[in-house]
């Protein structure tokens, strides 16, 4: 749930509450279901959580989400929260320098009270954005730094191989446009292997399992490429440093 930072004043020219105080007076009741499938009401604390985004006139977005599943779903809010910090006590988090779009999704799809259910369903539904190889990896990236675990596993498990399957076979979904063009060799050395291996100093863990696959999947349509000899190098230099 998005909160409306700005206000303005009525048709009638009277002046409209602060949306500041419109938020603090209403503490929304989420929905989600229990194991039976039956709708569970909680009333929680909310907790108010602002992102860096171009598209607000403030620079800012803000995301309304229920405490206790936001430290449920991280390690770094369950600390910060239930620690000694100043957001435990306002209720207000400001994080910086993170993709807005993985931001959007990772936090939204918590407010839910079932994130992979949400993330599932935006897939579903065809979201370019939420599809594309850039938002897989910003989204793996996000989990990884705020400790949602069970998050960042849906991400490994199901969206990256999903993605990447995708654009194996010819299609990847950007944020204007469906490609029709096959991802090279070369393509997933510099976009994916490269990419993480410089965010993280070495490449991910569990993220070999896709980089297997792709090896194998380059292996066989394009043994020209030499990509499993470019990666044992890189591993080679990784472990000569």
């Amino acid at each position: 749930m998005t909160t409306d930072t700005s206000h303005s004043g009525s048709g009638d020219g009277e002046q409209r509450q602060p949306a500041a105080e419109r938020n603090a007076a209403y503490v929304p009741r989420f929905r989600r279901m229990d194991k039976t499938g039956r709708p569970v009401n909680i009333d929680d604390t909310m907790v108010t959580v602002y992102y860096d985004s171009p598209r607000s006139r403030a620079g800012r977005s803000s995301v309304w989400v229920s405490k206790k599943l936001l430290i449920a779903e991280s390690a770094y809010f369950r600390a910060m929260l239930e620690g000694s910090f100043k957001e435990s006590i306002t209720g207000v988090i400001h994080l910086h320098e993170d993709s807005v779009q993985a931001a959007n999704y990772a936090l939204r799809s918590i407010a839910t009270g079932d994130p992979k259910s949400y993330l599932r369903a935006v897939a579903q539904n065809n979201d370019r954005t939420f599809t594309s190889i850039e938002a897989a990896q910003d989204l793996y990236t996000f989990t990884d730094k705020y400790g949602m675990t069970s998050l960042h596993e849906f991400i490994v498990d199901e969206m990256l191989p999903g993605v990447w399957a995708r654009v194996w076979v010819g299609e990847e979904r950007t944020m204007n446009s469906v490609l029709r063009c096959r991802l090279t060799a070369a393509d997933f050395k510099r976009d994916h292997y490269d990419h993480f291996t410089q965010y993280f100093s070495e490449f991910p863990k569990d993220l070999w399992t896709l980089c297997v696959a792709a090896l194998l999947h380059y292996q066989r349509t394009e043994p020209e490429s030499g990509l499993l000899r470019r990666i044992i190098h890189a591993i080679q230099r990784w472990f000569a440093m």
